[in-house]
Formats: structure tokens, C-alpha cells, sequence
């Protein structure tokens, strides 16, 4: 009996609050600590809800960005700099005499901070309506009273709102939008970091600060604290994040969107010619990125019309020509190179099946990112997978190889001009054969230059002057092409088939001293994308965020059973990188740093107001948990409806 008098009482008090105005609510939820109101609540909510909308369409909790990631569940997303409008979705049609909004910023422990329009400009409220330009990113909260005609009450429901950046494809971005990324990347090439700093605050930096920092990791002789081991993923997203907030002090609403570039493949696949089309899409236009052509290989119109690469001789990484670009790359020319080609070689297309730590040059289509989502089961399986097949082939085939010169002339065994024996040509099986040699020897190029650097077997001019020809800036071999030894180690080393393929070991010796003859003296020059030196390329941006948001799709659909960072079948055999036996595969431990500092929600006041932090690679993997989720950007969505066109379906998330 005296539980019932108390909750009669509680009831009581509670429709009190509800017969005043908005502001007398607010202030009997504070006396009474109540956060639940009535039943009268739970059954306006089954009639009123909110939503929002931005340019790019509608978020309501259950549908728009964020609603497959469980962490936003049932939150509305809005975005910084980025006006939107909040409305009742009053499906039902009910009579509404009056509406009254309330804004408040979220803290820790439900407390929560009224926002006082009188000094928030971008905020604007009237009866059915709240328009609201967030200027910083967290948790915020929007209250609503509602009177309904005919009755006394006064209804309030509450929603979340997390305001986040959202990351989309680069395709979807209007072009307002596709401009303010482009135009402010152009910023930090063409303004210093001294200047910029005075201009946008005390952590601007360059372009070049971001390039020559990944150029000095992943450049180094020993090792390549960025790829090929277990950093691979949450590097690159260390990375992305950073330059992103770089790029938001420029221009605040921007961000750096993903390129799905298994869309290329899909539209490509169904053409005659898919390689041609690869290269005459849209994003490719001067709309874009642009299209490399002529004697340099380089984009000749648009905004990023001969884009030209730094030259700073005292940089700790850095070409035989001084540029920023790594020491293997002999190219002479000042300009961002994009050959699109190796040596002219042509590419393999097909489906792109998912190898571990393949050198298939086909570009990534639907059927690897399938495989690699739904097929891999560990997080330590799925790292070694993705930094190959499913988004290298991306970097090669933009990079490519140059200045490979007429490797018929350097290898007149392989030339059917110079085929007769005994005053007869060779069998057009032969004559084939001979075609695929010199074709695998041109795709080869992507290994062999900068692994037999980093084997000893070959080294680079320190320097090669401004007037030395491009065709006498190469690798030097230590020792003479004839030397017995130096055969024996390239041909016997425990990598050959790697770096050449398994058909080097059965070379008669002519052909095996033009092979290697021609190997010592071409200036092999790749494109910038194909080494060290990729953040010099616009292109190269948008690439990483395509596979973090491959990533956080996976962790929600189809979690992986482990999600250690060792081996799954034997953890004393884990291993971190493929340069074990020169470094001790820094950058790639769980443990590690990142090396580009991240910004993180705090616990405390909800918001991302302090500084960014440097996180080891659990920590940053941690820290894009969908689940727990404590970075300021999310991705717009998880749907891949052109590979469900292939027949590959990623599925949608279970409702929660």
C-alpha cells in the first residue's frame, strides 16, 4: 500500500511539471533528478519523434549516417559547420497547438548545460522548427515541448544528437564540397607552414611536413614502419586523421572523403577495353584528380596541372636528384609523375582475388573486399590481407614505371629480331614466351628496384647533379653483372621467385647476364604513388579511408573471432613485419606509436576539446571501435550496391 501512495505521488508530481511552460520543466527534472517522465511520455514517442536533415539528406537515428554503427544507435547525426534543420516527424497527424526547443551540450554523468540562443548566432528556433549550425564536435542534447490542442499537457521527449564528421565517397560530395577538399589540400602545398600558421593557428602544417614525415618512414633502408606488417591499417588511418584536421583549420567543414574504387572495377568490368576505362572516368577528369599524359607523365590541365615534388638536398630521405621522393626513384623531371603503365607493360584484369601478400597487379574489385570481410576471421589475417590486393593494385597502377628505355635492345636474347637459330625462327610458343618474360620483367619492377636496395644487392647515387641525363641516374650493382658470386646470390637468394619470379632460376646464362646487365643500368622510375613518397598525390588521400571504413563494416557485420594482434594459430609464430630480420618492425607492434597524433572524444564534457594525443595502433584500433566509438568522424554508409550487381551482398546491420 505504501509503495502505491509513493508512486501515485511520484505521477503526481511529475504531471505537475508537465501543465507549465517549457523552462518550468526543465526546472522540476533538475529538483526531482527525473529523467523518465510519465507514461504520458512513452506514449507521445510512439507518435512524435525527431529527425534532421542536411543537403545530403535525412538522419533520424534509425536511417541517414551513423545508424548502422551500434554505438550512434538511435542518435541523430549533424555535422560540423554544416547547417541543419531538426523537425517532428509527426506521423500520426496530431494536433499541435505549440512547440518549445531546448539545446543542450551533454557532459559525463547526464549532465547537461543549457546552449543560450543569445549567443549561439547560428542557432535559430520558431514554432516547428530548429535550424542549428554546430560549430564543435560531441554530444549534445534537444528537448522538445510540445502542447497538443484541446489538452493541457505539456509533452516533452528528448533526443541525442552526436555531431560528428562524416566522411563520403568522393563521388557523392557536391561540388561546393569536392572543391573546399581540393582547394584547401592546394592551401597546404602552396602556403609554408611558418606562413600557415599565422593564418590558421599554431598546428598548421605544410603538405610537405606530412610527406616528408611518411617519406622518412617508409623510405628507410631497414625497414617500412607504414607497410607490409601490422601498422599497415591504423597508420594510414592515423595518418588520414590528422591531415584532415590540418585541412579543417583551413576550411572547418571539410573532410577527407573515401574513394571505392571496387566502383571503378565494377563499371570498367563491363567495357571492351576495362583498362581504358579505368583511366576515362570522371575522377580522372579536371574535375578530379586529373589525367597524366604527355612526354612526363603528369597532369597537364586543372587545378592540378603540373603539380611540381620539393627538392631539398638535405633531406634525410630523398632521390639521387634531391627530390622528396624516395632514394630507388631516379626520376629527373620536377613534376608529380603518374605512368599508369609499367614500362608499358600491360595489366591483368580480372576479379582480384584476395592473396595474402600477392603481387597480382588487378585492380581491387567487389569479389576481394567480400572475401576479405566475410572470409577472414582474425584481425591479424585480415591486416597482412589488406595491405596487398585489396588497395595496393590502387597505388601501382596510378604509379607505375618510366624511363625503362627498349629492354629488347638491353636484352637482344628476347628480341624475335635476334631470334634465328641455325637459320630458323623460333616456334611461336617460343615467340610467346619470350612476350611474357619481358612483360613479368616490366610488372616485376614494382619489387626488385627497392628490395634489392634494401638486400644490400644494389645501391643508388647519393647525389646525380641537375645535368647528369636521366639515362645515367640508376641502381648500381656492387658487383660486375658476370661476376660468378653476384649470379649465384641473385638467382640463389632465398627471395628470387619473389623479387623476379620462380623462371629466373632456369635462364640460360646469355639471357640471365642481359637480364641482369639491364637490372644494374635502367633508371627505373616509379610514379609517386608507387613509392615512398605517395602524400604527394592527390589521389593517394582518399585511398586509406576506403579500407578503415572496410574495416569498421566488418567489426559490425561479421566480428572477428579473434581479434588479437598475434597469430590466431600460433602466436610464437606472429609476425609483425616482413623486415624482421633487418629492424625490429617499429611502427607495427600493438604497442607502437602511431605516428600522426588523433583527437578523441572526452569522457568527461563529451566533446573533442583537447589537444590530439598520440596513440599506439591498439589504442588508435580501439579508439574506432564501432561499439565504443571515440574519434570525430564517421562514414556516411555501409552499402555497396554495385557488388551486390556482381552477386557479392555485404549485408545490412542487425537492428538493436
Amino acid at each position: 500500500i505504501i509503495l502505491v501512495i509513493l508512486a501515485t505521488l511520484f505521477v503526481c508530481i511529475a504531471r505537475i511539471g508537465f501543465t507549465k511552460n517549457s523552462s518550468s520543466v526543465g526546472r522540476t527534472w533538475e529538483e526531482f533528478g527525473i529523467s523518465l517522465f510519465s507514461s504520458t511520455k512513452f506514449e507521445m514517442e510512439k507518435k512524435l519523434d525527431l529527425s534532421c536533415s542536411n543537403k545530403y539528406g535525412k538522419s533520424s537515428g534509425k536511417s541517414g549516417p551513423g545508424s548502422d554503427y551500434p554505438y550512434f544507435k538511435n542518435r541523430l547525426i549533424a555535422e560540423p559547420f554544416r547547417e541543419t534543420e531538426f523537425q517532428i516527424d509527426n506521423d500520426d497527424d496530431l494536433s499541435i497547438d505549440q512547440i518549445s526547443w531546448t539545446l543542450y551540450k551533454v557532459g559525463s554523468s547526464n549532465v547537461r548545460k543549457k546552449i543560450d540562443t543569445s549567443f549561439e548566432n547560428s542557432l535559430v528556433v520558431s514554432n516547428n522548427k530548429l535550424i542549428w549550425t554546430p560549430t564543435d564536435a560531441g554530444d549534445y542534447e534537444i528537448e522538445v515541448s510540445v502542447k497538443l490542442l484541446n489538452d493541457d499537457h505539456i509533452y516533452v521527449f528528448a533526443k541525442t544528437v552526436a555531431v560528428r564528421y562524416v566522411r563520403r565517397e568522393i563521388r557523392d560530395l557536391t561540388e561546393d564540397d569536392r572543391d573546399l577538399f581540393f582547394d584547401s589540400y592546394i592551401t597546404t602545398t602552396n602556403i609554408n607552414t611558418e606562413g600557415g600558421r599565422k593564418l590558421y593557428g599554431d598546428t598548421y602544417r605544410n603538405l610537405q611536413y606530412f610527406l616528408e614525415l611518411h617519406l622518412n618512414l617508409a623510405g628507410n633502408k631497414l625497414t617500412d614502419q607504414l607497410h607490409d606488417g601490422l601498422g599497415f591499417a591504423t597508420q594510414h588511418s592515423a595518418i588520414t586523421a590528422a591531415f584532415e584536421e590540418n585541412l579543417q583549420l583551413i576550411e572547418p567543414s571539410t573532410t577527407i572523403p573515401y574513394w571505392d574504387y571496387t566502383i571503378d572495377h565494377h563499371i570498367a568490368a563491363k567495357t571492351i577495353d576495362p583498362i581504358y576505362t579505368l583511366w576515362h572516368q570522371d575522377l580522372w577528369s579536371d574535375d578530379y584528380f586529373g589525367l597524366a599524359q604527355g612526354p612526363f607523365h603528369t597532369i597537364e590541365t586543372g587545378r592540378f596541372a603540373y603539380t611540381t615534388i620539393a627538392q631539398n638536398h638535405s633531406a634525410r630521405v630523398r632521390s639521387p636528384y634531391g627530390f622528396l621522393r624516395a632514394p630507388w626513384n631516379c626520376n629527373k623531371s620536377p613534376f608529380l609523375t603518374r605512368c599508369h603503365s609499367f614500362c608499358g607493360a600491360n595489366y591483368e584484369w580480372g576479379s582480384s582475388d584476395l592473396i595474402t601478400s600477392g603481387t597480382s597487379i588487378s585492380w581491387p574489385s567487389c569479389k576481394s573486399h567480400y572475401e576479405l570481410t566475410f572470409e577472414i576471421d582474425s584481425l591479424y589475417d585480415w591486416i597482412w590481407d589488406a595491405g596487398y590486393n585489396p588497395h595496393g593494385p590502387v597505388h601501382f597502377m596510378i604509379g607505375g614505371y618510366t624511363h625503362c628505355g627498349d629492354l629488347y635492345e638491353k636484352m637482344p636474347a628476347l628480341d624475335p629480331k635476334h631470334l634465328e637459330r641455325d637459320g630458323s625462327m623460333p616456334t611461336p610458343e617460343e615467340m610467346q614466351n619470350r612476350s611474357l618474360l619481358l612483360g613479368i620483367i616490366k610488372e616485376m619492377a614494382l619489387i626488385f628496384p627497392k628490395t634489392m636496395w634494401r638486400k644490400d644487392m644494389v645501391e643508388y647515387p647519393e647525389t646525380c647533379s641537375n645535368d647528369t641525363p636521366q639515362s645515367m641516374c640508376h641502381m648500381i650493382c656492387d658487383k660486375n653483372v658476370s661476376n660468378t658470386a653476384f649470379r649465384e646470390w641473385v638467382v640463389g637468394d632465398a627471395s628470387s621467385s619473389k623479387l623476379f619470379g620462380d623462371w629466373i632460376s632456369d635462364l640460360p646464362d646469355e639471357l640471365l647476364g642481359q637480364f641482369l646487365e639491364s637490372i644494374c643500368t635502367t633508371p627505373w622510375t616509379p610514379g609517386e604513388q608507387l613509392e615512398a613518397a605517395s602524400p604527394a598525390d592527390i589521389s593517394f588521400w582518399p585511398i586509406h579511408p576506403t579500407m578503415e571504413r572496410l574495416l569498421t563494416w566488418k567489426r559490425i557485420i561479421q566480428p572477428f573471432k579473434s581479434a588479437s594482434w598475434t597469430n590466431p594459430t600460433d602466436a610464437k609464430s606472429t609476425k609483425y613485419c616482413i623486415y624482421e630480420g633487418s629492424s625490429d618492425c617499429r611502427g607495427h607492434h600493438p604497442w607502437d606509436l602511431t605516428h600522426f597524433p588523433a583527437r578523441l572524444l572526452d569522457q568527461e564534457t563529451k566533446s573533442f576539446d583537447k589537444d590530439s594525443v598520440y596513440l599506439t595502433n591498439g589504442e588508435f584500433f580501439d579508439a574506432v571501435d564501432p561499439y565504443d566509438y571515440k574519434v570525430n568522424w564517421i562514414y556516411d554508409s555501409f552499402s555497396w550496391q554495385h557488388c551486390a550487381e556482381d552477386g557479392y551482398y555485404f549485408g545490412s546491420a542487425a537492428p538493436s
